[in-house]
Formats: structure tokens, C-alpha cells, sequence
């Protein structure tokens, strides 16, 4: 699932021509191969998850990406990263391990297919309004609102 994330996000975020291990921080990497080891598939999906939205959304990550460096500032990054996870929690659930553990078993695994489980998942709100639309507006306004302090 880290390998077809990595080669579906380089592509989707237009990092395209970054090598994949330059695609995610070191910490970033770190965490997804302790989780993959410990078996942990929901943690790993809530992780990859926020990684890909971070990378979309978030202005510093942004950067990263566009000059292939993977160190940056780790705490302005890692306060970046904690608003993000605070918003997408609010407005969003996750999958289940038996879900992914069957689209393993069927040889069906990518992660294109745990997203399109998210989706599944994050159906509908009690407004009626799809919950990942929601989330994803609300990540957009923060990383705007991010934007704007950081001009100031």
C-alpha cells in the first residue's frame, strides 16, 4: 500500500518528476514503515491519508514538494500537520482493517482502493452533505487561513 501511495501521490500532487523517496518527509516515511511493521492498517491509512491532504493543501509541505526536500522546518511543518489532522478528525471517520485486509486478500490493494473505501466510509453527514467534501472545504479554508498569517 506505501508503494502504490507514493507512486499515486507523486503523480496526483504534480510531483510527478520527484523521485518517491523524496516525496515524503523523513518522518513521514518513518512513520508509515514502523506502522506498516506493527501491522497497524487503519493507523497506516489514517496516516497516509493526512500525509496526501497535507501535501495538497498545506502551503509548507507544498514547498517541499516543489524543491524535492524532504527536511524543512519540523516544527512549523509539524504545527502545519497538527491543524490539518484537527480538521480532517472533526469531519471525517476511516476504514476498517478487515476492509483492507480483504482488498489485500483479493489482490485488489492500492491506494486508490483504500481512498475509494474512505469515501465509501465518509459517505454522509447528519446535514445530508458529504462528509469527505466537507472535510476537504474546510482543509481548503485552513490552509488558506494558514496562508494568510503567513503573509501577514
Amino acid at each position: 500500500m506505501l508503494a502504490s501511495f507514493t507512486q499515486v501521490t507523486a503523480a496526483g500532487t504534480g510531483a510527478g518528476s520527484i523521485h518517491w523517496t523524496q516525496l515524503l518527509t523523513a518522518w513521514e516515511r518513518g512513520r508509515a514503515l514502523s506502522l506498516t511493521e506493527e501491522g497497524q492498517v487503519v493507523l497506516l491509512v489514517q496516516h497516509l491519508n493526512l500525509t496526501e491532504l497535507h501535501m495538497e493543501h498545506g502551503s509548507q509541505r507544498r514547498r517541499l514538494l516543489e524543491i524535492g526536500n524532504r527536511h524543512g522546518n519540523s516544527e512549523s511543518l509539524y504545527t502545519e500537520r497538527q491543524q490539518f489532522s484537527q480538521a480532517l478528525d472533526a469531519a471525517s471517520g476511516t476504514v476498517g482493517e478487515q476492509a483492507v485486509v480483504g482488498l489485500y486478500l483479493d489482490r485488489l490493494l492500492s491506494w486508490p482502493s483504500v481512498q475509494a473505501l474512505l469515501k465509501t466510509k465518509q459517505n454522509r453527514g447528519g446535514d445530508g452533505k458529504p462528509i469527505l467534501a466537507t472535510s476537504q472545504a474546510a482543509l481548503v479554508a485552513l490552509a488558506l487561513a494558514i496562508h494568510e498569517d503567513e503573509s501577514e
